[in-house]
């Protein structure tokens, strides 16, 4: 039941994405999503993301580079490069596909690095892991005039190559200014 409620879901979800603006930005419960930047469906309609249900089969937290290995290949149509969401937000980006199953370069891998801003004020930056927490991410180059607090919603930005802009990313915890003769 799980398993056919996921696809019904992934399904759903891409069908929307066509008719519906914003869209891309839904959370549904329970399933890992990825999405393709091109498509073309069998009507010939463009689609800029695709979406699909699959299973983690193994996860890591405590490397420096992690990563996640789902149940899905490119025999599900599944290609290198494919951004990967879940129900609470952004996970990774494909980096490697076989036939069933697919690597995801998890956020919290030392190369990964994705364009996010803050919701509010719609102010670009660079988010980073810095490998010490699995639950604290960094966002990088805001500029120090930005009004930034406590429990903003961090999102990801129009500057992103694999994500849609709007996916969840989190929520500030902490605001740290570097040097203060810097206007970042």
């Amino acid at each position: 039941t799980n398993k056919r409620l996921a696809a019904e879901n992934a399904a759903l979800r891409t069908a929307l994405s066509m008719y519906v603006r914003g869209a891309d930005s839904l959370h549904l419960d329970n399933i890992y999503t990825l999405m393709d930047s091109t498509n073309v469906d069998t009507t010939g309609v463009i689609r800029k993301y695709q979406y699909f249900e699959a299973k983690v089969v193994s996860n890591s937290l405590a490397n420096e580079n992690n990563f996640i290995t789902i149940e899905k290949g490119s025999r599900q149509g599944v290609k290198k490069d494919m951004a990967v969401a879940g129900p609470n937000g952004i996970v990774g980006q494909v980096v490697a596909v076989s036939e069933n199953y697919s690597l995801v370069m998890s956020l919290l891998n030392h190369n990964s690095r994705v364009s996010g801003m803050l919701r509010k004020s719609k102010m670009p930056g660079l988010i980073e892991w810095d490998g010490k927490y699995p639950n604290i991410l960094t966002l990088s180059n805001i500029p120090k005039r930005t009004k930034v607090a406590k429990g903003d919603t961090v999102v990801t930005s129009n500057y992103s190559c694999n994500y849609p802009e709007g996916l969840m990313v989190g929520r500030v915890i902490n605001i740290n200014q570097d040097d203060p003769s810097s206007n970042n």
